[in-house]
């Protein structure tokens, strides 16, 4: 059965791919109840052997995982800081300020989470009650039996669409409801919560519509009941699928104007751009692109597309278990791409430059003329320029050492590099900093985005250092090799401690998440 993530045939009836751990199940949601082992088809595990920390590939995951409970073995300082950020793991909710709400959930309940670009804010689902959740993890009930529900990307509302209330936004700020229509077939909400678009369920109102929320205008799309994908915050652009048979067509509307773009079959997964100009289609027929500019669809892989990295985070739409993923990027021309192999993709009218051997997970880094990855020649790292014609091998500017280790921060505006001398550095603007030697050296390098600290293992220790400074700090002593990690906890720090326990660090939390 083939991989609907990685495109690879696996022999036999398996539950997840034997190359990438991705559930060969459909995506479809259901609502479950009942005992946890009989719904562990929506877990994924990514084994690392030999390896401290979880190296997990970038493709959309799932923030639901019913396998086992997670139990917290050390808790965190409880900081006050401004709008905090927060993360929902297997059935614990974590905030910055190192609180955690641990209860909340049901036993055996159906739950979800969709959150905005910042993780500040939340839609939950708890059984079939929704509840908006922030940083300061109070819980504000919402509705019952909201069955599809979208938090804003740039917060502040929430689209809902259930049985009893029809579609419907929830004003965060207001704790009020702005009713849209008594029922629909699908929707999309703008980031800035200014639109709504849906196609109506009613004979009598039949199409496809665009609302604004400001003055309650309603724009008549098309005559079809298309499915929104997305929408801009200006509420001019937005994409649309529609199924003839079997064949999935694209649809988009700019200026007024509806107009099917192309079609394919077989897809899995669409990414579009916050501004609705760009879009990515990726599944088992390959990968397709679309920009504004172009008249129609353009093929540019029969590979399948597992990752991009387009130099701002991806996020589900509706969740993590969405098959639609919004990026804020002004366009996708210029990003990286893996799947079987790895590519620079710099616009339509250039060839994909398929890049030597498999580049996973690398620290990438897009500028405005080129991109830029940092990869082991010969056993030592060095910054690769690449562009559509080919790769370019040069030492790091200013690196006058051999550097056996390198990691580098969301888009490598700083790194932190491992000399042949065991002396790790600091590297921003060119200019190195000297952070501390370690006599049995520096392993497993990875920087956590939300603490803004780089985290690696020196002497069986886990240790830290705070971006832009120097003090390095112990931070759980007794670490091990060989962790088993949950894919959903890739953004974070994974180790296996003294006691057997794969322990993943959440805002300071140290959760035990195999218990």
């Amino acid at each position: 059965m083939k991989c609907h993530i990685c495109g690879r045939e696996n022999d036999g009836k398996v539950s997840y791919c034997i190359y990438c751990g991705a559930p060969i199940k459909n995506y479809k949601r259901k609502k479950m109840a009942g005992i946890i082992a009989g719904i562990s088809g929506l877990v994924i595990l990514a084994i690392v052997v030999f390896s401290a920390f979880a190296i997990i590939d970038d493709s959309k995951g799932m923030r639901m995982d019913y396998s086992k409970d997670e139990k917290i073995v050390r808790y965190a300082d409880i900081n006050d800081i401004e709008n905090p950020r927060i993360f929902m793991g297997d059935h614990i909710l974590f905030s910055e300020t190192g609180a955690v709400l641990e209860d909340f959930f049901e036993k055996n309940a159906y739950f979800d989470y969709n959150d905005n670009y910042d993780h500040t804010m939340a839609a939950v689902e708890n059984d079939d009650k929704l509840y908006y959740v922030d940083g300061q993890l109070e819980p504000r009930p919402i509705g019952y039996d909201i069955y599809n529900f979208i938090m804003c990307k740039d917060g502040g509302y929430i689209l809902c669409e259930g049985s009893r209330d029809g579609l419907f936004v929830y004003d965060v700020d207001n704790d009020s409801r702005i009713q849209i229509a008594d029922s629909c077939y699908k929707c999309s909400i703008s980031s800035n919560g200014k639109y709504v678009v849906f196609s109506d369920n009613y004979l009598e109102k039949q199409g496809t519509w665009i609302v604004s929320l400001d003055d309650s205008e309603k724009t008549k799309v098309s005559d079809k009941d298309l499915g929104p994908i997305y929408i801009s915050r200006d509420g001019k652009r937005a994409f649309f699928e529609y199924y003839d048979d079997s064949l999935k067509l694209i649809f988009y509307y700019n200026d007024g104007k509806c107009e099917c773009i192309g079609s394919a079959d077989n897809i899995w997964e669409i990414t579009v751009n916050d501004d609705c100009t760009d879009m990515f289609l990726a599944g088992g027929s390959g990968l397709y692109y679309y920009n504004s500019e172009m008249e129609s669809l353009k093929k540019l892989l029969d590979d399948n597309a597992r990752n991009y990295y387009l130099g701002k985070e991806i996020i589900g739409v509706t969740g993590s278990l969405s098959d639609i993923n919004v990026c804020d990027a002004p366009t996708f021309r210029k990003c990286f791409i893996t799947g079987n192999h790895s590519y620079y993709f710099e616009d339509e009218n250039t060839r994909l430059l398929k890049l030597d051997g498999f580049v996973y997970k690398e620290p990438y880094k897009i500028d405005e003329d080129c991109g830029w990855l940092y990869e082991k020649n010969n056993g030592i790292f060095q910054a690769v320029r690449v562009t559509s014609e080919g790769t370019e091998y040069m030492d790091i500017p200013g690196v006058d050492f051999k550097v056996k280790s390198l990691t580098g921060d969301e888009n490598c505006d700083t790194l932190w590099l491992v000399s042949s001398d065991n002396e790790l550095y600091e590297y921003h603007d060119g200019k190195l900093n000297f952070i501390s030697t370690a006599e049995n050296g520096y392993y497993n390098l990875k920087y956590d985005k939300y603490e803004e600290k780089l985290f690696f293992l020196d002497d069986d220790c886990l240790c830290s250092v705070k971006k832009g400074e120097k003090q390095v700090v112990r931070e759980y002593d007794g670490c091990k090799y060989g962790v088993v990690i949950k894919y959903i906890y890739d953004d974070f720090i994974a180790i296996s401690d003294e006691k057997k326990r794969d322990v993943v660090r959440i805002f300071g939390n140290y959760v035990d998440v195999n218990e």
